[in-house]
């Protein structure tokens, strides 16, 4: 995942693996749970989160 601020600037950058999941959707909510965790260690307390259309 990448993290940017409100400008779209580059903030910090994170990978993880997410093993095996049942489908798309699965790895879908697991990306974005990852992202809400990663940014809440941030501090951020305002976000976006966008994935794959």
């Amino acid at each position: 995942m990448v993290i940017r601020d409100s400008t779209g600037c580059f903030v910090a950058a994170h990978s993880i693996s997410l093993g095996s999941t049942g489908s798309a959707h699965c790895a879908e909510a697991g990306a974005c749970r990852a992202a809400l965790e990663f940014t809440e260690f941030l501090g951020m307390s305002r976000i976006r989160v966008e994935g794959d259309p």
